[in-house]
């Protein structure tokens, strides 16, 4: 059996999941607040088995930039046979115009 990729989060991305969470907090209040950052973070679990699940980046179209989608937003990863890193999220608005800008 396959051993599962390890998830990890980059700086960027904590800190953008830490911005997203407060905005959410002040506009929508605490309950709705918690139930987000739940959705944010169970949702990298589903590439712990599969990698290649989310989609090519269009913007980047690299074969190891991916998303999911945490909608509105979108979970950007780099895949690898032994690690994905979450590397940003963005409101789906967003477009992405370079690895860097990430």
């Amino acid at each position: 059996m396959k051993r599962p990729v390890r998830i990890r989060w980059t700086p960027r991305s904590r800190l953008r999941l830490a911005a997203i969470l407060r905005t959410i907090l002040e506009e929508d209040g605490p309950v709705v607040e918690v139930e987000w950052a739940r959705r944010f973070l169970a949702a990298p679990n589903v590439l712990a088995n599969n990698p290649s699940l989310g989609r090519i980046v269009p913007e980047i179209g690299l074969e190891d930039i991916r998303e999911i989608g945490v909608l509105p937003y979108r979970m950007i990863y780099r895949a690898s046979p032994t690690i994905c890193h979450i590397l940003s999220i963005r409101h789906s608005r967003r477009r992405v115009r370079s690895v860097r800008g990430l």
